[in-house]
């Protein structure tokens, strides 16, 4: 039974109840009262009762007539809701696909598990769909769909590292079932972690058909299967996006004249048809004093033919950077004056006599070892001017491992102790590698663009750890390297076109994850340029969203830009017309990837390579770690925007009723866009909303102002959330002086009464001392009329005594006269002493009052201080 209609028959009852009660009154008027009033009196009273019965009547309509009209509203809202909810629940999912993609198997009623928080885990069924791209999870509870699908778990196939066999599922959030269950879990390249399991739905399909469909699709046998070939319609044309590193126009930016004589640089064609170098471009310069038969002797002695070659160039001191292999110099320690010539060619370029720094990527050791596989480093004594340096970063192995540390630490972090986190991150080492990176990046910073030296780098083939620093070093020379065309640049110029392999460091389309050729080369470089990012955030043109967007490709093999491992094999493969580029979605889409903070500069960054200055890159690592849905941009969203304003409301009702100033008050309601106008609570005797409003443009005005004082700021991670807390803790001292005033006005009244309290004690204790002084002097007084009276009357009486006998009694006057001068004094010194003790009481009744005067001039004088 509803509780509508529990009201209505109450309120028949009700109604039932009064109509019998009037008839009764009726009844006893008619037998109370005679009969003898006229026929019109009883006209008129019987008309005034029908009047009344029928206006309540007529009320009971129109309170029905309503009460069926909201029932209609709420009807129309409920159904509102429910056309809502097909519409969430009906999506289509080939609005959800790109472009190209399809769907290949879908597996039903399986069962996802995430990570909430730190120790919680959820599950959710859905479907799993498995298209030419990714794979797409699709909660079946429609309240889900009000997330964005693109944070509903979707793996793009090139992400897939691994696919593993779980054990049953053990958690008391699910049904005993479904405890018995198979899972799946999906290890990511990019930290991600998946896990479905089979719920009794599902227990046709078998686990192993679901992995093995899976893995068809991300290690395909054909890499031209791959999504990136599949993603462009058009085939034959050329997507422009390709051509955005120049290497003619990039070198005449930097002001390398290659066509005059007298410049010391020039272009050799002794690698057009990929003869002598196979991983090195096709443009490649050299020393103008060395002809092409000189350098073919030079290559011969670097391993994999990989001579040194200019990599850039500062137009204002002339110093260069060069990349090259390390020497051949084998257990026997050859030698070559080929070489030799070469790299005092190189030093002599720079217009200078100042010494060529040799960096050695590689620790000694690993230098050394090198020998017994025809390798080396070069020996100081045979080369000019030249000092060698062993940077001591370590190989690619020695990588791949502490990456596996780091992917177990972040997998750990959902159910890890907060104390045991930074131990795990310690043994990892991997922020002590970066630290090395940057450390002597910033040192050829330093020497290339402050102190005019030339450096020459190179590890064991120059395609690794020689890329992390010319990168490096370059980007921190350059402030064009620094924008996002410059960057982009930058990639193709040392990663792409200098033979960097993508294609096994990173295993595209690879199965075997174990594979010795994986490493996170690339990964280490783009987070150095985080760290630098965050300690010098207004000398970049992008974010870091444009970081993790290029990470993020990849490994998505959206695109067909990081595909292979050298120059000639991207060409042989015409990916300009099968594939689109990473630029390309990027330059359509730059307002995501712009930085709001950047001012162009053109000095050299030396950021701070301390370990104290390093972080842990949270934003990249452990954002697919927890599974927080973030609520989708629909038009038609009623539901979401009806609980907006319920709740905005409630917030209202509770700060009207609360205790709060008008300025709070009036903030509150600017951020969220409302009217202000007969909202705001009675103002002040000083205040109005007015003043008010001024205040908060003020406020707003400052904001801005310190965001753009941050940018002034050197070597601190500076971001707009800092100078918002900043702003925030001016707020709150604002609160604190306000509460304080209150606090110290509310004292000031406690504190006048007090004084009132006393003042009037201190008055009723003089009036008091003031009565017992008189009662004293009037007592005295008393006394001395009295002695007066006896003494005149004991004269009297000597003096008749006398004149009877003046001879006899001559002696007897002499002592009667040494009494009373006796008494006289005695009386004079009690009179003396009672007047000694008035004045004794009169003074302190004075100095009470002054001290009570004093206590409240202080007390006013305090009151004073404090208005002021």
């Amino acid at each position: 039974m509803s509780k509508k209609r529990f009201f209505k028959r109450n309120k028949k009852k009700d109604k039932q109840k009064q109509q019998e009660q009037k008839k009764k009154e009726e009844e006893d008027y008619e037998q109370n009262y005679t009969l003898t009033s006229s026929s019109s009196v009883e006209s008129e009273l019987f008309d005034s009762i029908e009047s009344s019965e029928t206006e309540e009547e007529e009320k009971e309509k129109e309170e029905e007539e309503e009460e069926e009209e909201e029932e209609k509203q709420k009807e129309k809202q409920k159904e509102k809701q429910k056309k809502i909810k097909k519409k969430l629940t009906t999506i289509k999912i080939a609005d959800f696909l790109l472009e190209g993609e399809t769907i290949k198997h879908q597996f039903e009623n399986l069962l996802y598990v995430f990570y909430k928080r730190i120790g919680k885990t959820k599950t959710t069924v859905g479907n799993l769909l498995i298209t030419n791209a990714r794979l797409i999870f699709i909660p079946l509870d429609p309240r889900v769909y009000r997330y964005s699908i693109s944070n509903i778990p979707t793996i793009f196939l090139g992400n897939i590292n691994k696919i593993e066999k779980l054990k049953p599922l053990q958690s008391n959030t699910i049904d005993s079932t479904e405890k018995s269950a198979k899972g799946i879990e999906i290890e990511c390249k990019d930290f991600q972690l998946s896990r479905f399991y089979l719920t009794a739905n599902t227990n046709t399909v078998h686990r192993s058909e679901i992995i093995l469909k899976i893995a068809k699709q991300a290690y395909p046998e054909n890499k031209k299967s791959l999504f990136c070939y599949l993603h462009k319609v058009d085939k034959t044309t050329v997507d422009e996006f390709w051509e955005m590193y120049n290497p003619q126009k990039e070198f005449e930016r930097m002001k390398v004249n290659l066509e005059e004589e007298n410049f010391p640089w020039r272009r050799t064609t002794i690698n057009e048809t990929y003869n002598i170098s196979p991983t090195y471009p096709i443009f490649l310069v050299t020393p103008r004093s060395c002809d092409d038969k000189l350098v073919t002797l030079a290559a011969q002695y670097r391993t994999k033919t990989r001579l040194p070659v200019l990599s850039y160039y500062n137009s204002q001191n002339g110093a260069t950077i060069t990349r090259g292999s390390q020497p051949r110099m084998g257990l026997k320690g050859a030698r070559s004056e080929d070489d030799e010539k070469y790299l005092s060619a190189i030093r002599q370029a720079t217009g200078n006599e100042k010494v060529l720094y040799i960096f050695d990527c590689r620790p000694k050791k690993n230098a050394v070892g090198n020998r017994t596989r025809g390798g080396g480093y070069e020996i100081v004594e045979y080369y000019d001017k030249c000092k060698l340096n062993f940077l001591g970063i370590d190989n690619i192995h020695v990588m791949r491992r502490s990456l596996a540390k780091l992917r177990e630490l972040c997998f750990k972090t959902c159910y890890l102790k907060q104390n045991q986190w930074y131990d795990y991150l310690a043994d990892t080492k991997w922020l002590l590698y970066i630290q090395k990176i940057v450390y002597w990046s910033v040192r050829t910073a330093r020497l290339v663009g402050n102190k005019g030296n030339p450096v020459f780098v190179h590890c064991s083939d120059g395609w690794d750890r020689t890329a992390q620093i010319c990168a490096l070093s370059e980007l921190l020379i350059d402030p064009y390297y620094r924008t996002i065309e410059g960057f982009e640049v930058l990639i193709e110029k040392e990663w792409l076109r200098f033979g960097h392999k993508f294609h096994q460091r990173i295993g595209h389309g690879d199965s075997n994850h174990e594979d010795s050729q994986r490493s996170p080369v690339f990964l280490q470089f783009i987070e150095c340029v985080y760290q630098v990012l965050r300690q010098e955030p207004t000398a970049f043109q992008f974010n870091e969203q444009f970081l993790i967007f290029i990470l993020d490709n990849l490994f998505s093999l959206q695109f067909g830009t990081f595909l292979f491992n050298r120059e000639q094999d991207r060409l042989m493969n015409v990916l300009n017309q099968n594939t689109y580029s990473l630029w390309r979605e990027i330059n359509l889409n730059l307002g995501k990837f712009k930085n709001n903070l950047y001012i162009p500069t053109k000095k050299v960054l030396s950021p701070s390579t301390s370990m104290r200055h390093l972080v842990f890159w949270e934003t990249y690592y452990l954002r697919k770690m927890f599974w927080k849905p973030i609520r989708m941009n629909i038009e038609n969203d009623n539901l979401y925007l009806e609980n907006e304003k319920k709740l905005i409301h409630q917030q209202f009702e509770k700060l009207k009723n609360s205790e709060i100033n008008n300025s709070q008050f009036a903030e509150i309601y600017q951020k969220f866009d409302l009217n202000i106008e007969g909202l705001l609570p009675e103002a002040d005797e000083n205040e109005n909303i007015e003043t008010l409003q001024k205040k908060n443009n003020t406020k707003h005005k400052r904001r801005h102002s310190a965001e753009e004082n941050s940018n002034n700021f050197k070597h601190s991670p500076i971001t707009k959330s800092s100078t918002t807390s900043q702003i925030g803790n001016k707020d709150k001292k604002e609160r604190q002086r306000r509460k304080t005033i209150q606090e110290i006005k509310k004292r000031e009244k406690g504190n006048g009464k007090e004084e009132e309290k006393k003042n009037d004690e201190g008055k009723e204790n003089v009036k008091e001392k003031v009565k017992e002084n008189l009662k004293e002097k009037v007592k005295g007084k008393r006394k001395k009329n009295e002695k007066e009276k006896r003494d005149g009357k004991k004269l009297q009486k000597d003096n008749n005594h006398h004149k009877k006998n003046k001879k006899s009694s001559s002696t007897k006057e002499s002592s009667s006269n040494n009494s009373k001068k006796k008494k006289s004094k005695s009386s004079r010194s009690s009179k003396s002493s009672k007047s000694k003790k008035s004045k004794k009481s009169k003074k302190s009744s004075k100095s009470s009052n002054s001290s009570n005067s004093s206590v409240s001039n202080h007390s006013s004088s305090e009151t004073s201080s404090d208005e002021k």
